[in-house]
Order: C-alpha cells, then structure tokens, then sequence
C-alpha cells in the first residue's frame, strides 16, 4: 500500500519536471527561432554579408509607420513576409480551378519568387513561402498546426524534434490551465487587482541569479516582488524569462499595466512597463489576477479575458502574429494624449520624437492612471505650440473668446485656430492639428485623419485655381453636393420611422471615413492590403467595384454610387492636369489646398466637420445628420447587458467609422493673411516672397558675414535669424555642443560651441580612421569609417560618455558622406564604392541602396519636408525620391564648352518651406565656386512622340537600341551647341567680358542615363532638372574679378527661406538676401575693383566720374555710355533702368520683334 503510494507521488514529481522542462524547452525554441529568423535576414539581405550585390524586382516594400512633418507618413520600408501572405499555390495554375482563384488573393510574383528561391536553396525552399494545401483559409482562420509552423525551421531534424515536443507541451498547458484555474480562484477570494502592477503594491526587479542546483532542479534568472512586508516572492518560469530577455540590461520595473497596442484593424494584448530610463511595449504577454506573467501563446483562451473584445478585430479567437517589443526613453516621450477608442474613453495615444506613435488601450478605469504616470515619468514633453502635434499648449482651450484670447496672447498661449488666422501656419498644418485634437489617429482605421475633398475637374488639361468651378462647395457636405441626390436623402429623413424608437432619423447611413473606405482608397500599399483582404473574406472585390480612377471616385462620393465600365484594373487613373505623375498630382492638391479660394473659405468645411453644425439644429439646416452609433456619446456599453448586442454594437462602430470629436460650438472664424511681400507663383496662389523667387534680385555684401579660421564644414540656420557655422570636421551634436573628428590620435572629441576647450573625449583602439560624422539628436552620434563601416554610438547627457551600439554594414570601401534627417527618421550613407546606402534612422535597418553613381559618392542631402535625397558623385547631381526612384540626374559642367573649369560637388541643399511650391530648388555648391540651382519641370517627352516606340512593352522599351540612344544624344548636343552659339553671339557684348546675361549662365543639362533608367512613365511629359541661376560672386574661379575665389563647402537657407547662406574653403559666410530695389546689383555684375575704366570708351573712372553697371549684361561703364533705360523682360523687370547702348539696342530690337 505504501509502496504503491510512494510510486504514485515519485512519477507525478517525475511528470511535473518533465513538462516543466519540455515548457522551458518549447519557450527556449520559439524565441531562438525567431532570434535567428532575425539574423538570417540581416545576413542575406541586399549588400548583407551572404546577400546579393543588386536589389531585384520581386523585392516588396510596406508603408513605414513613423511619422514625418505634419504627421505625413511617406516612407517605404522591405516587406519581408509579403509571400508568406501570398504564397505560391500551384493547384490554382490548372484550368479547373478558375473558380477557386476568385476566393482567395494571389500575387503574379509570388510563382517567380519561389522559382528563384528553390534555384538559390535547392529541394528544400521556404516552407512560408508555398502553399500545397487546396483549402482556402481567410485572413481570421486560423489553422490548427504545429506551434511553430509560422517559423523557418533550420533542417529537418529539428522539424521533428519540433513535432515531438509540442506534442507533449499540449500536456504541460493542459496541467497549467489546472494551475491557473486555482490560482484564479484564490485570487479573486483576496481581491488582488488584475489590470496593473504599481509601485504602491510592489517594487519589479530584473534579477541576474547564477544557476544554482537545488534538489536536482536546475534554477534561472527569474522576477523577484518585493512584497509590503518585506519578504521576497521570485516568480520563475519560461514567460518570466522570455520577457527578461527584451529589456535592458540590470533594468529595474517598477509599473506593468495589460494594454492593447491598436494598429489598423489588429489589436494585440501585450504589457506596458515602466522601468529607470526606458518604459517598454510588448506584445504578446498578459497579467494574472496573481500578479503573474504568462505568455499569451502558452495560456489557454479560457483563463484570459481580452481588453478588446475579438469580434471588434473581426475574429472569435486570438490570432497569433509577429511580435513586437518596443523601448522608448523618457526623454523621447513628445506628447500624451487620452483617446477614446470604440467611442470608449480607454485609450491613450503617445507619440515618441523619431515619429512612432502607439495607440494604447487598457481596461475600464485603468486608462487615467497610466496617463498620470505617463506625464510624471515624461522629461521633455513638447508644449510648445510649434513643436506640438495639436498645434497649441495641452492647457490652452482650442475656441476662445475674445477676453480669454486677449489673456492667452500676454501670456504666450495662443491656440492653434489664431496661428491659422494669422498665416503663420498652412491649411494642412491646422487641418492635421485639428485631426490630432479631435482624436483622429493613423492607428485607429475608424478613426482616421479626415481632410476635405477639394477638386471637382479631373477633366481639364490645365487647373485654374482662380476659378470657383473648379472646386467643392466647402459649405455643404459631400452628400448635398448634388441637388437630385440631396432630395433622397432627404426625403429619407423626413419619412423616417422607427417602430422601436431605438433609432433617430438620418440623412446618411454611411460615415465619410470608415475602415472599409480608407482602406479600399490604400487597396495598393501594404498593410492596408492586408486590411481590406480581412474585411473582404480573404480575397478581393469585384473589380468594377475597386478604387480604379479618381475622377470617378469623385463621382460616386458626390453624385451617385457608380461602377466602372469593365477596365482592367492597375495603377489609379490619374486626371490630365497631373500629366501622368503621382507626385505631381500629390503636388497640385496640396497647391489647391493652399490657395486663396479654399483659404477664404476653409471655415466652412471645418463648422460642418469639427464645429457647431456637426450636431443640432445647425447640422440639421446644413443637411449633416448622419446615424446616430456615429457620434460620441450616444452608446452606453455599461448599459448594455446582452454580450452579443454588445459586440455587435463594438463591430459596427469599428467597421463604419466614428464623427470626431467637437471642438468648436461657435461658427469658425475666417482666414485673413496680409503679407508683407506677396508673390503669386501660380494664379491664385498668393505667399511670401522667398529667395528662390527673385534670383534677380538677389544681392551679397561685399564682406563675408562671418569668417572662421578653417574650411566652412556646415551651416545651421537659427530659430530667430541669423546662422550658426561650424568648421569642416565638426557636427552640431546639440544647441550648445558640437562633436569634431579627424585628429591624429584618430579620437572623437565634444567641444562647446563657444569654446575651443573639449569636453569629452573617446579615443579608438580600431586602425580605421573616421572619415565623417553625423548627429540623428544630442543622443545618438553616426561615424564614417574607412573599411566601409557606420558605427552607431551612444552619448550620456550627465557625464558625457560614448558608448558603442551597433555597426550598419553595406559598404565595401572608405565612407565619404553621412547625412541624417530626424524629421524623416532616415540616415543616407554615401560611399567610394559608388553607392549611397538609406537606413531608418530608429530601428537602424538596411532600407534600400541608390545606385549607380559613376564615382565615388561626394555630397549627399535630404529635404526635411519631402524626404527627397540629393547625392553628387564628380561632378553630376542625382534626385531621388524618398523611396528610391531615381526622379533626374544632371551634369553640373557643361562638356561642350572648353572654358569649363572642372567642378566637383562639396555641398547640397534644398528649399523646404512650401514643399507644394513647383519653383522650390536644389541647390549644390562645387569645387569651381560656383553656387549653381536647379528646378524640376515638366519638359515634353520627344521619344514618346513617335507612336511606334511608345507602344512597345516596357521590357522593350527599357532595351532601346544603343545606336538610336547614341543619335539621341549627339542630337541634343548639336541642339545644345546652337543654343550656345546663339546667346554667345547676343548676350556677350565684348570679346574679353567674363559674364554673360544670367538667362545664358547655364545650357540644358546633359543626361548622362538613358530616359528609361529615371524610372519615368511613358506619357508626353517628363520632370527633369532644369538650371535656373548660378551664384559666382567673391568665390567663381571663372571670374577674375573675383580677388580670393574659394570652392563651395557648405549651403543652407534660412529658417524663412529670405536668405541664402554659402560657405567657402577659405572660412567665409557669404550672406545672399532679396533687394526690394527694383534692378539692384545682382550675381552677374561686375565686381566694381576689377575695372578702372570704362568697358566701351575706355574713360578712366575717378570721383568726378563714377562707375555704373549696366542691369542686362552686368558690365561697368561710365554716365554717359549707360544713359540708356529699359525694361528686362527675362530678368522681370518692367520699369525702366539703367543699361548700356548696346544692351538697348539689343533689347528694343528684340521688344519690336
């Protein structure tokens, strides 16, 4: 008997280490794997270590969820599990599955990709990326395999010790569920709070415990609870060692909270932890009413109770998905911001500095607490009206009255509505900030930022921005925008009757911005692909009823719900006014936006969206009544008992959108702007005047602004005026810190900006020199080396130390040019090699690489405003976009002249104050001295004239022939040379003169690709760089002059683009500004030291006989040979000034002609 009793007691403590072990194992294997599904793909990614040299075409790219300016979001990023999502299925090849294709989503790629993968592989190709099976699954199926079937197993052998181990861990969670379950009882006997860990309740340390062998049980690391008492509780299992293995090393947690991290139409349940630095976002994990931590994979799905329940995610169970740990500092902390989510008050909305953003939700009553814990953990909020993402300071009230408003101006909190009024910011910066203030969040599909529709012609070929036919009504809604269909809606509301009484009257059962309408409108980027796919059952709509043309859309949102006519779908029909270019359609809205017409009458959309005729008697005289679940405040969910009224109450809401919140009561007040210098680049577009305007009127001192005791290494425009220069070899690490490089000792040294003396020094045992450096913040230092390596380093704000953090390898020879753009979180790295390589500045990963450059890569610049990359290589200049599209290369010296002097590009710069202007310019500073900028136009596409090659394939076109490439070429030239000749012979008016008239400083640029390798569409236009003007004056080497010429080293605009600043090798800032005189000394005259006597008599110049220049040609003459006046039509000068007898002639001749 007793025998049998001790046998008994000795196999069940067996069987208890047996699973135990077997969870330890399963927890081990899961996160190794993806540990090394991780590493794997940085090694045998493009320029990885076991990875391709050149990118390919089956490559896919997703949207990038950081934030730029404005909160735009443009950024593409590698999609590494695009064909796990669509797998190559070979059962839908045959004939006989025609009908089965249309029920599930498939990819033309998908089948090329696994080819190339099994001839890289071998028998054994990715498992993830084919799909042998004949069933169909959606999106919310979920199949009942192997835990790690999601996984890219190493060989077979561990496949089957995978196999045998899961098998015997559906034990161990059965035996865990026995736990739980009492666990659970006796938790809910001591009332122990499930929600939250606090401080008040215990105090969370990581623990770092030397394996130690008690009783034959192997102990590990585990979380020690530092109970009220006194006492230590360690908490050990494989959850808690899991969790220890994302946070910092020795972190201390003093808060955990359950949240839902939001994202689209997927929630994932995770925990929020608070520890010394850094708080933590992990999905993925959940807390016991034990105070326990237990991963959601291994928990069984009757003992958790979800934050949001899964019907509002479209499914009935937990889907399991990647998994996300994210850190974030305390000091990056930019904002906070309570959020209903739902229409539930339970959300909360923190945006980090390098533009991520999170969507947290938490259970009932939890969501106040963890707001205050975030405003007293967080050190550099941004209250701030220009830094805020609302626009104005948290305390200051969005509508003010007039007493209230007089009190906020004398105390410097304006709200964001009086920033607007007054023009100091554009109508997409207020309509974004009125989004965020309402509530409106990229993270939430039923709450997705709303902007007006502004266009009605997508016919013409030309827009008239003057015209009011060519735009909306902003006053009515898109559902009154037609008489005849205005009538049935109302009709509808005035015939309304509800037998329940349950449901009010309405106009419109369907809200403007819902999940289904945002993603259908973003069908064509990744993850919204994924999103409708999910709403759609797995496969997509019929045809004729996808987003295919934007002028129907326009159609079917404004008059009637209409289809198109059988046309095969592919890329968004564009209207004619766009010529075919996406960004320029981009560009022409926002251009629309920002136009005198919408200015005036903006205030109108923004009453019936977030005003007093959203709701009321005044939404119902304005006709902007829609279903009442829309609104904030019309649904109790406490008050709802029935769990299935309940989440079908949570699911409509979720899939048919939500009216944001109201922010005015009062009718919104009118835009009034009164600027001091108006320009008008298009009609009907009226802005300040800025330097790229007038080139004309440009003029520089003839004393340097600043003079520094080097080379002029980078120019930082200051938030009140004026520039900060620095020497060659040092970087801005912070308003008062710089960081230099390139001594002897090879060491890395911070330095004050007003002082010589360094702070900090790092000296490096590596033989590699740093070749350059960049800062991404007063955190984060990027160097250059001459093995080809980025490093990544870490600098301590209290005792300045620098410590490494990781290499970013691609490169295979010495880094020439780093640049870094926090505002679009990237860092470009340009090398000898010829390759510029684009890395995402926050999770430092490889994006994409821009290539080829003839040469090594010598400049490199982003424009903070588009993400546009500018990089030089010799002498030639090449725009990308922000995703890799090669948009224009030019060649800076003219090859056809024999009078060049040889130019390389130091330096590069961009315009970023109205990025929708089309005269916005890029400018590059070369080793010549000579400023020169440039502008993208649409030019006429010649090739495409000939109806014979431009309908050819695009294969065929991409292999034109080399010998009509060649006659193209020799054509242009021949045309180049004639343009030459011609200005020559009309714009010099004398053999020994050094400048001719500014509209003949450059000749067309000489493309060094074929049209087809700058990835432009085939349509009658094309956007090229176009020279615009060059800056010669005190530092051209083609300008004798020109008494100490000096190469460009550094350009940059200031902060209210009304002047231009330019550094030289020599330590000079030259300061170019626009003359309100109307022909003042401009780039092209003549440095008044270089002559004594006159161009045409030759008088000798005294005091009794001063020099004048002649405004055409630039030249100097004396009174009488330049008594002449005109007006310079190509200068844009229509009052008379003063020229020279031969410029008049020339002038009237040409007026007469």
């Amino acid at each position: 008997m007793w025998l049998r009793v001790h046998i008994s007691l000795i196999k069940e403590l067996v069987r208890t280490q047996c699973l135990c072990y077997h969870e330890w194992h399963s927890h081990v294997q899961k996160w190794c794997m993806q540990d090394w599904c991780s590493l794997e793909m940085e090694l045998i990614r493009e320029r990885g270590i076991w990875g391709a040299e050149l990118s390919s075409s089956l490559d896919k790219y997703m949207l990038d969820m950081t934030e730029g300016p404005c909160r735009i979001r443009r950024k593409l990023i590698p999609n590494p599990t695009f064909y796990h999502h669509y797998p190559y299925r070979p059962y839908l090849d045959s004939p006989e599955a025609k009908a089965m294709r249309a029920k599930v989503a498939v990819s033309n790629d998908s089948k090329l990709y696994y080819a190339a993968i099994k001839r890289r592989h071998g028998k054994i190709p990715e498992q993830r990326i084919i799909d042998l099976s004949s069933t169909v699954y959606t999106p919310s199926d979920e199949c009942s395999d192997l835990l790690f079937t999601d996984m890219q197993e190493i060989s077979t052998s561990m496949i089957r010790r995978i196999s045998i181990k899961h098998d015997l861990s559906k034990d161990s969670d059965e035996t865990e569920c026995v736990v739980n379950e009492k666990d659970v009882n006796e938790a809910d006997e001591g009332n122990v709070e499930e929600n939250g860990v606090d401080e008040e309740d215990s105090s969370i340390e990581r623990q770092h415990v030397r394996n130690e062998q008690k009783n034959g049980i192997q102990e590990n690391e585990g979380i020690s609870i530092k109970l009220k008492d006194g006492s230590m509780e360690r908490k050990r299992g494989p959850d808690n060692q899991t969790l220890l293995r994302l946070l910092e090393q020795g972190e201390q947690l003093h808060s955990m909270f359950r949240c839902a991290r939001v994202q689209g139409l997927d929630t994932s349940e995770g925990l929020l932890l608070f520890g010394r630095q850094h708080y933590y976002v992990v999905d993925g994990f959940t807390l016991l009413k034990t105070k326990e931590i237990r991963d959601l994979d291994f928990l069984p799905q009757e003992l958790h109770d979800p934050i949001v329940p899964y019907m509002a995610c479209g499914t009935s169970h937990p889907v399991r998905r990647t998994r996300l740990c994210s850190k974030f500092s305390y000091n990056d902390i930019r904002e906070v911001h309570r959020r209903r989510y739902l229409l539930q008050p339970i959300a909360i909305e923190v945006f980090s500095a390098d533009g991520r953003n999170y969507l947290l939700a938490f259970p009932r009553r939890m969501r106040n607490r963890v707001y205050q814990k975030f405003l007293s953990l967080a050190r550099l909020l941004k209250n701030s009206g220009s830094e805020s993402v609302g626009g104005q300071r948290s305390t200051a009230p969005v509508e003010q009255t007039s007493r209230v408003s007089l009190l906020t101006s004398l105390i410097g909190q304006q709200s964001v509505t009086h920033r607007w009024v007054r023009g100091e910011i554009s109508n997409f910066q207020y309509l974004m900030h009125l989004n965020t203030l309402a509530g409106r969040s990229y993270n939430d599909l039923s709450q997705y930022p709303i902007f007006p529709w502004i266009l009605r012609d997508y016919e013409s070929e030309d827009l008239d921005l003057t015209d009011p036919r060519f735009f909306r009504d902003l006053s009515k809604p898109m559902g009154a925008q037609n008489l005849e269909r205005l009538e049935q809606f109302l009709k509808r509301y005035r015939e309304w009757d509800d037998p329940t009484g349950e449901t009010p009257a309405y106009m419109y059962g369907t809200h403007y911005s819902s999940a289904m309408i945002v993603v259908s409108y973003l069908v064509r980027l990744e993850p919204f692909t994924q999103h409708f796919l999910k709403l759609q059952g797995g496969h997509f709509d019929l045809a004729d009823r996808m987003f295919h043309s934007v002028g129907d859309a326009w159609l079917s949102a404004s008059r009637n719900n209409m289809a198109d006519n059988g046309v095969a779908l592919d890329d968004v029909v564009l209207p004619a006014w766009a010529k075919g270019d996406a960004r320029e359609f981009v560009r022409m809205h926002r251009q629309a936006l920002e136009c005198d017409y919408v200015s005036a009458n903006l205030h109108n959309w923004i009453d019936l969206i977030f005003g007093y005729k959203q709701r009321g008697d005044a939404a119902t005289e304005a006709n902007n009544v829609y279903h009442h679940l829309f609104y904030e405040g019309n649904v109790d969910f406490d008050s709802i008992e029935d769990p299935l009224t309940r989440n079908a109450t949570i699911g409509f809401i979720n899939n048919f959108g939500q009216i944001p919140s109201q922010l005015f009561k009062k009718p919104h007040p009118q835009k009034k702007v009164a600027y001091t210098d108006v320009y008008s680049s298009f009609p009907g577009v009226t802005t300040q005047r800025l330097f790229y305007h007038s080139f004309d009127s440009l003029k520089v001192p003839a004393q340097p602004v600043k003079e520094l005791k080097s080379t002029v290494g980078s120019l930082i425009p200051l938030e009140k005026g004026g520039v900060l220069a620095l020497e060659t070899n040092r970087a801005l690490l912070s308003p008062n810190r710089y960081i230099s490089w390139g001594f002897p000792d090879r060491s890395i040294r911070i330095g004050a900006v007003d002082s010589e003396r360094s702070t900090c020094i790092h000296e490096f045992c590596e033989s590699s020199e740093i070749t350059c450096c960049a800062c991404g913040d007063s955190r984060t230092i990027f160097t250059g080396s001459s093995t080809g390596k980025v490093c990544v380093w870490d600098l301590t704000e209290r005792s300045p130390r620098i410590r490494f953090r990781r290499t970013l390898t691609a490169h295979t020879e010495a880094i020439t040019a780093l640049a870094v753009c926090s505002a679009q979180t990237l860092l470009v790295s340009g090398s000898r090699d010829g390759t510029a390589i684009v890395w995402h500045l926050s999770a430092l990963t490889f994006i994409r690489q821009l290539r080829p450059h003839p040469s090594a890569v010598t400049a490199v610049a982003i424009n903070d405003a588009t993400g546009d990359i500018a990089t030089a290589s010799g002498s030639t200049l090449f725009l990308w976009s922000i995703n890799g599209r090669l948009l224009s290369v030019v060649d800076s010296v003219d090859k056809a002249s024999f009078d060049q002097f040889p130019n390389v590009i130091l330096s590069l710069a961009f315009s970023t104050l109205y990025e929708w202007d089309p005269e916005n310019v890029v400018m590059c500073g070369g080793s010549d001295g000579t400023v020169r900028i440039y502008c993208m136009e649409f030019v006429r596409n010649e090739d495409d004239l000939n109806p014979r090659t431009s309908q050819l394939p695009a294969t065929l076109q991409i292999s034109i022939n080399s010998a009509v490439a060649l006659q193209q070429r020799l054509e242009r030239q021949r045309q180049r040379l004639q343009l030459l000749s011609s200005t020559t012979s009309s714009d010099t008016p004398s053999a020994g003169s050094q400048n001719g008239s500014p509209e003949s400083i450059f000749c067309p640029p000489i493309n060094l690709y074929t049209d087809e390798k700058l990835d432009c569409s085939w349509s009658i236009w094309k956007k090229l760089l176009v020279p615009k003007f060059s800056l010669t004056t005190h530092t051209a080497f083609n300008r004798k002059d020109n008494p100490h010429p000096a190469s460009i080293t550094a350009i940059s605009p200031s902060r209210d683009h009304r002047t231009l600043y330019v550094g030289d090798s020599v330590g000079r800032v030259w300061s170019w500004q626009i003359s309100d005189e109307i022909g003042a000394r401009a780039d092209h005259w003549v440095q008044d030291p270089s002559r004594s006597t006159c161009t045409q008599c030759m008088q000798k110049f005294s005091l009794a006989e001063r020099r004048h220049h002649c405004r055409n040609c630039g030249h100097i003459f004396c009174n009488r040979c330049s008594r002449f006046e005109t007006d310079i039509k190509h200068m844009k000068i229509s009052k008379p000034v003063r020229v020279c007898q031969s410029c008049f002639l020339r002038l009237k001749a040409e007026g007469v002609s």
